[in-house]
C-alpha cells in the first residue's frame, strides 16, 4: 500500500476553560510529503463560524473539506486539509474562531452588563456569541452590544472590573491525522445529520462510500461521530477501526456531546460502511466520512488535487 497514517494529536477545551483557540499536542510528523487532516468541533451559540487551521511549521495552507455539519444543538463538525506538506519534529496544529475579541472589564452593571471602554464595536456584533470571563473560568451568551459594552440575560457570574475576557470564544476540539506516503490525489465526503432514538446497531443511519479499482493503491477511511445526551449511550468503534479519539461517555466537555474518530486503510474496491454500534437515549448526530485515495509511486510528482463527490 502507498498510503499510511503517521502522526495522531489531538487537543480540547472544557467546560471551564472556552478560548478562542484550541492546538493539538506536539509530536514529531515526517519531513516533507505528507497531508494533514484536521478535524474540529466547535461549540458556541453562533454555528458555523468556521475557523482558521495553522500549524507550527508556518508554510501548510489548509482548506475546508465539504460543509459544517451541525448537530442542531448549536455543536459544528468542521474538516480541513492541506497536501503534500512540511512536516517537524515537534508538530503543533491549531485552530482559531476567526471572529473574537479579548480585553479586561472597566465596569460591571448589576447582572446585566460589562463595559469595556477601550472598544469601539458596532452595534449587536457580539449578539448570540459567547463572552467568557478568563479570571472567573464563566461564560454566558451575548444578547447585544453597543460601542463599548456587552448586555446579557445573566454576566458570567462573579465577573467585576479588571477580569480579563474573550468574546467569540468557543469549546470544542481538534484532532489532526497525518496521511503518508500516497499524497491522496482525491477525496471523496459524505456526511449526514440525524436524530431519533439509538438503541441498536444503526446501520442506515451511518454514510457509506463505494470505491473502484483506485483503491488499489491505497485509501485511508476516516470517520467521524458527534451525539447528544452522551449519559445515556454507549459507543463501539467500527470493526477494523482504529479509535483516534474520543470524548463523552461520562467524562471531560463538553458536558453533554460525545464525539469519536476512527480510521482504517484499506487496498481494495468495495463499499465501506463504517458503522458505530450505539445504544442509548433520544440523540442529535452528525456523522461524516472522508475517503483519501493514495497515488501509485507516492502520487508521480503531480500536484495533489481535491473532488468532493457527494456531500449531503
Amino acid at each position: 500500500m502507498t498510503i499510511s497514517v503517521g502522526l495522531v494529536s489531538i487537543g480540547s477545551t472544557n467546560d471551564t476553560s472556552n478560548n478562542y483557540f484550541v492546538s493539538t499536542t506536539a509530536g514529531s510528523s515526517s519531513g516533507s510529503g505528507s497531508s494533514f487532516y484536521a478535524i474540529v468541533t466547535q461549540q458556541q451559540p453562533t454555528v458555523n463560524l468556521g475557523m482558521n487551521v495553522t500549524d507550527s511549521t508556518g508554510v501548510n495552507s489548509y482548506s475546508q473539506i465539504g460543509s459544517a455539519i451541525n448537530d442542531l444543538q448549536s455543536q459544528t463538525l468542521l474538516r480541513y486539509l492541506t497536501t503534500n506538506g512540511s512536516g517537524s519534529a515537534s508538530f503543533v496544529a491549531k485552530a482559531t474562531t476567526p471572529t473574537y475579541a479579548t480585553g479586561m472589564i472597566s465596569s460591571v452593571s448589576g447582572t446585566s452588563s460589562i463595559t469595556d471602554t477601550s472598544k469601539s464595536w458596532t452595534t449587536n456584533q457580539w449578539a448570540n456569541y459567547n463572552c467568557f470571563d478568563v479570571t472567573k473560568t464563566q461564560s454566558a451568551t451575548v444578547g447585544s452590544n453597543n460601542n463599548n459594552t456587552l448586555s446579557f440575560s445573566a454576566i458570567p457570574s462573579g465577573a467585576v472590573a479588571g477580569d480579563s475576557y474573550i468574546v467569540g470564544a468557543f469549546k470544542g476540539t481538534i484532532v489532526l491525522i497525518e496521511i503518508r506516503g500516497g499524497k491522496p490525489t482525491s477525496l471523496v465526503d459524505v456526511s449526514a445529520t440525524n436524530s431519533g432514538y439509538l438503541d441498536t446497531t444503526q446501520s442506515a443511519t451511518w454514510p457509506s462510500v463505494t470505491l473502484g479499482s483506485e483503491a488499489a493503491n491505497g485509501a485511508l477511511i476516516v470517520s467521524t461521530f458527534m451525539l447528544r445526551d452522551f449519559a445515556t449511550i454507549s459507543y463501539t468503534p467500527p470493526t477494523g477501526y482504529t479509535l483516534a479519539y474520543s470524548y463523552g461517555q461520562g467524562t471531560s466537555y463538553p458536558s453533554s456531546i460525545c464525539m469519536a474518530v476512527a480510521y482504517q486503510t484499506v487496498s481494495g474496491a468495495g463499499t465501506y460502511q463504517p458503522i458505530w454500534s450505539i445504544g442509548g437515549g433520544t440523540v442529535y448526530m452528525a456523522t461524516s466520512v472522508d475517503v483519501f485515495l493514495g497515488a501509485a509511486g507516492g502520487g508521480g510528482g503531480h500536484a495533489p488535487q481535491l473532488m468532493t463527490l457527494g456531500c449531503c
